[in-house]
This record gives structure tokens, C-alpha cells and sequence, in this order.
């Protein structure tokens, strides 16, 4: 880990423009895909994953999200629409491009050698791949001048606005408003952003 993080310094300069995306329902359909296969097994009909967790018993339901994440399904994960353009747009704009996820690869050795097969196979760009847990608060000790960050998850969005970082927020849920985030739908609209 030590190394990886040695390799990302070397990569990412403190002058280079920077960004973060998050891997998980940012550039992958990763709850929709989780659910779908989860049905297909039980011969289930959920809509979505927070469904499955508040339907069956919770040891059922993390017995599951392990075999998951041991059977190399990661790989399979479809892409969202727009992921590849907008990670290709970023780099020609200069970026150094971050994917952060909060995915346990030190509990399922799979886990990141899945991740970099799954990037690869969709043609994704990037200049570092980081794990940590609190994955958006780690990046920005890392990466100070960050110029923004791309996330779906609301409660994190709103964290990192609260320290004056600037943060997509791709979700069609209604929000509470905060200048720091914009929210989007699609991934295709920041590419109408002034990055």
C-alpha cells in the first residue's frame, strides 16, 4: 500500500490540475448490477440493493455481499453511460484524474486486480486508482488542490462542500442546496461545466 501510494505521489504533481471520481454508481452501474444478480440467483424481484438489505436478514445479506466480491462479478459491472467520454474529455482538458473507492481490496484479494481489469475492459483513463475507506476524506489530505470531486453519495458530497471543495453530485435525488455542489443527472453534463 505504502508503494501504490509512493507510485501516485510520482505520478501527480502539486501544479497539475487534479480530480477525484468515484468508482461505485459514478462510473459504474454497481447497486443496479448487485440487485440484478442477487435476483437472478433467488429468483427475487427487488428494485434496488438498499431494498434487498432491509428485505432479508442481515447475516443473509452480508453472506451474499461476500460472495459477491469473491466471485470476480466486479468485473462484469456495466459501465455508465457517458463514463469513458467524460474521463476522456478530463484528460484532454489536462487533468490528472484520481478514482477513489471505498471497496475493502485488503479483505478480498479480487477486489483490485477486478477493479483494474473492470477499468481496462471499459477503457477508462486514469492516473491513479485509490482505496481507502474514508475515501473522500483521505484524498483531500493527499490532494489539497483538488479542483473537484465526482460522487453519488449525498452525506459525502455534503462533507466535502463544507470544506470549500467544489463537488459534482450525480444523483436524481432532491437535495438540500450548498454552493459547493453542483448536482447532475448525467455524467454527459459536466462536460457542459467550465472545467
Amino acid at each position: 500500500r505504502q508503494r501504490y501510494n509512493q507510485e501516485i505521489l510520482n505520478v501527480i504533481k502539486e501544479f497539475d490540475k487534479v480530480c477525484a471520481i468515484d468508482i461505485d454508481d459514478t462510473l459504474a452501474n454497481s447497486n443496479e448490477y448487485f440487485t440484478k444478480v442477487f435476483n437472478k440467483l433467488h429468483s427475487s424481484n427487488f428494485k434496488n440493493r438498499n431494498e434487498i438489505k432491509l428485505s432479508i436478514p442481515i447475516l443473509e445479506y452480508e453472506e451474499f455481499k461476500k460472495i459477491f466480491r469473491e466471485s470476480g462479478e466486479k468485473i462484469n459491472i456495466p459501465v455508465k453511460e457517458g463514463a469513458k467520454e467524460l474521463c476522456d474529455y478530463l484528460k484532454e482538458k489536462d487533468y490528472k484524474i484520481i478514482l477513489i473507492s471505498a471497496r475493502p481490496y485488503q479483505t478480498y484479494n479480487r477486489i483490485f486486480p477486478d477493479t483494474m481489469e473492470w477499468l481496462k475492459n471499459n477503457q477508462i483513463k486514469y492516473d491513479a486508482l485509490y482505496f481507502e475507506r474514508n475515501k473522500h476524506i483521505s484524498i483531500l489530505k493527499g490532494f489539497p488542490h483538488l479542483s473537484f470531486i465526482l460522487e453519488d453519495n449525498a452525506e459525502y458530497a455534503k462533507e466535502i462542500s463544507k470544506l470549500e471543495y467544489k463537488v459534482f453530485l450525480l444523483t436524481n435525488k432532491e437535495i438540500e442546496f450548498d454552493k459547493n455542489i453542483i448536482k447532475i443527472k448525467e455524467l454527459k453534463e459536466m462536460m457542459d461545466q467550465n472545467l
